[in-house]
């Protein structure tokens, strides 16, 4: 990523001014070597914010075009009671017990700047959660929530970060959640899309297009 070749640079220009500022105190050129020992450790600093910010997107994927992300199939154990299995490119796969009538994915997303795009920074996404999804609002209101995480925590989350400081970002042009939901049926495939304007998710067999066909 051309973010991390950026921290990189960074990093030897810091050692560079290091090498200077020693230099400059075995002359006894105070100020200059305050000065050059000042800028290495601003440079030294901002080469570990760039390396951290990269580090942290390699957990987000890359969005150029509609993109397909992931795979789900549904069997029905009892009465609005599921079991899903989801299958994504980038992790192993992964099942869930889900009450409701709906199934529902979020994701996050980062949009950046059109001179971050020049640096190779497109659109980026994060499938984030799993849940159910009751069509009567009482029983969703007091039958028990099936929800799943799809993300691991981290301890720096650019999308966060960009949600409460967003000055410390300028780069960054919206941060938001995408979610998407269609019914639960009992031999049902479906796919997930991300696209520029969100998720969306496609019937992928008989049993999953009557459903969406059918629904109340």
């Amino acid at each position: 990523m051309i973010l991390t070749l950026i921290a990189i640079i960074f990093l030897l220009a810091s050692f560079l001014l290091l090498v200077m500022t020693i230099r400059c105190c075995r002359r006894a050129q105070w100020f200059r070597g305050t000065f050059n020992g000042s800028l290495a450790l601003s440079t030294a600093l901002l080469s570990l914010v760039l390396l951290l910010i990269a580090s942290n997107l390699y957990n987000y994927q890359r969005l150029t075009h509609e993109q397909h992300i992931a795979d789900v199939y549904i069997k029905n154990n009892a009465a609005q009671q599921y079991q899903i299995t989801l299958k994504t490119p980038q992790q192993e796969t992964r099942q869930f017990e889900i009450s409701g009538d709906d199934w529902q994915v979020d994701a996050r997303v980062l949009k950046w700047h059109p001179y971050a795009n020049l640096l190779g920074l497109d659109m980026q996404y994060q499938l984030e959660r799993i849940s159910g999804r009751f069509i009567d609002i009482n029983q969703e209101k007091s039958k028990p929530r099936s929800v799943y995480a799809l993300s691991a925590d981290h301890r720096i989350d650019i999308w966060q970060l960009a949600r409460h400081y967003p000055e410390w970002l300028p780069f960054v042009d919206a941060v938001y959640g995408s979610a998407a939901y269609v019914p639960l049926s009992d031999g049902a495939k479906y796919q997930v899309f991300a696209t520029q304007s969100g998720l969306i998710i496609r019937a992928a067999n008989g049993s999953a297009n009557k459903a969406v066909t059918s629904w109340r």
